[in-house]
C-alpha cells in the first residue's frame, strides 16, 4: 500500500493475544575482545588523563614495566583539584598579629600547668609564671590537652596519635599535586623550595590519653616512612635527608573534634582535631567564641560538641574496657559529666 502522511497500516487481531511475564536476566560474557593487555591500555590512558590535570605533559602509553605499573595504580586514585599546601610558619604570625590587633594578649614561655577549680566550676589556670584568674576556661592545648585535663581528674575522650615527617633536600620542581596513599598511612609533597616531604600518621596501639606521647620516632618508623616513599616513586631512592622531626596529635574516634561548651561550669573544649587544627583554627575559633560570649551555638559546630560522646568504652588489646569519660575518683563524678 502507499500510505500518505497521516494515515497508518492496521490489520483486525483474528486470535487471542496475551502478554507472558518473565523475569529478565543480563549475561555478560567475556570475550577474546576484551584481553588483559586491553584492560590495561585502557587504564594506562585513564591515568594519563588523570596526570594531565595535574599539570603533567608529554605523557607516554606503556604496555608493560614500572611505567605501566605505576599508572594502573594512579587509575584508582582520587583527584581533589582544589587542595593546596600553606607556609605554617606565615599564617600563625598572622593569625597571632590580627589577635594582638583586637586585643588579645598572648603570653609566651608561659607554660599551662593544670585547671584550678572553686567548687564545681573551673576558676582559672595555674601557669609556670603563676595562677590566671577567669570564670570562663578555653581549653585549646593541641596535644597537651587531655593531660592538662587529667590533672583536674577529667579524661577527654581522646587517642594519641604520632606526625612524623621527612624533608629531602631541595631537587628541581616535578610534583605539582599532594599525592595521598591511604593504604600506606603516608602524604607526599614538594614544597616551593624544591623539597620533597612525606608524612604519615601512626596511632598509638591501643587507647589512652596521653596525648602528648602517641609513640616513638625512632630510626626504624623514619627508615619505614622513607620505604613508603621510594615504593611509590622509586626514582627518588637517591635522595638524601635534610632534616626529619615527630610531634603528638590528639583525635576522637568518630573523627570529630571536641568544640564547645562543657557541663562543667566555665570549661570550653577545642581539641581532638587531629592534624587539621592550624587549617582549622579560623572556624573553630569562631565557634568557640560564640560558646565562650554565652550565644546560641554556631550551626557549624553542631557535630562538634562535647556532649555527642558521652561515656565510650574502647576495648584495649586485652580486652580490658576503658571509660574515656571519666573522674579520677569516685568523690569528682559531677567535674567529669558533659552536656
Amino acid at each position: 500500500y502507499d500510505l500518505e502522511p497521516g494515515y497508518m497500516l492496521y490489520w483486525p487481531l483474528n486470535c487471542p493475544h496475551r502478554v507472558d511475564n518473565h523475569d529478565c536476566m543480563n549475561v555478560s560474557i567475556t570475550t577474546e575482545h576484551w584481553t588483559p593487555a586491553l584492560r590495561n591500555a585502557y587504564a594506562v590512558n585513564y591515568a594519563n588523563g588523570m596526570l594531565r590535570k595535574m599539570g603533567f605533559k608529554d605523557l607516554s602509553r606503556p604496555a608493560g614495566g614500572p611505567g605501566m605499573w605505576a599508572r594502573l595504580g594512579l587509575a584508582g586514585a582520587l583527584y581533589q583539584p582544589k587542595g593546596g599546601m600553606i607556609n605554617a610558619d606565615a599564617v600563625a604570625w598572622a593569625l597571632a598579629r590580627a589577635a594582638d590587633a583586637q586585643g588579645v594578649d598572648i603570653v609566651q614561655n608561659c607554660t599551662a600547668t593544670s585547671l584550678s577549680w572553686r567548687g564545681d566550676r573551673i576558676a582559672g589556670v595555674e601557669t609556670s609564671l603563676g595562677p590566671v584568674r577567669a570564670k570562663r576556661v578555653a581549653l585549646a592545648a593541641g596535644a597537651a590537652s587531655a593531660a592538662l585535663a587529667q590533672t583536674s581528674g577529667i579524661a577527654l575522650p581522646l587517642a594519641a596519635a604520632r606526625l612524623r615527617t621527612i624533608m629531602s633536600q631541595p631537587v628541581r620542581p616535578f610534583l605539582n599535586p599532594v599525592i595521598t596513599a591511604p593504604a600506606m598511612n603516608i602524604q607526599i609533597y614538594q614544597a616551593t623550595g624544591g623539597e620533597v616531604l612525606v608524612s604519615e600518621i601512626e596511632p598509638s596501639p591501643g587507647p589512652g590519653g596521653d596525648c602528648g606521647d602517641g609513640g616513638g620516632g625512632d630510626a626504624s618508623a623514619f627508615q619505614a616512612l622513607a620505604n613508603g616513599l621510594v615504593k611509590l616513586f622509586p626514582d627518588l631512592g637517591a635522595l638524601q635527608v635534610a632534616r626529619s622531626w615527630s610531634r603528638p596529635v590528639c583525635y576522637t574516634y568518630d573523627g570529630n573534634p571536641l568544640v564547645g561548651r562543657t557541663q562543667v561550669t566555665g570549661l570550653y573544649l577545642n581539641c581532638g582535631w587531629g592534624a587539621a587544627a592550624f587549617q582549622a583554627a579560623p572556624v573553630s575559633g569562631m565557634i568557640l567564641a560564640d560558646a565562650i560570649a554565652g550565644e546560641v551555638p554556631h550551626e557549624a559546630g553542631a557535630a562538634f560538641l562535647p556532649g555527642r560522646l558521652g561515656a565510650i568504652r574502647i576495648a584495649d588489646s586485652d580486652g580490658q574496657e576503658t571509660t574515656w569519660v571519666r573522674p579520677a575518683g569516685a568523690a569528682e563524678s559531677a567535674k567529669a559529666q558533659w552536656s
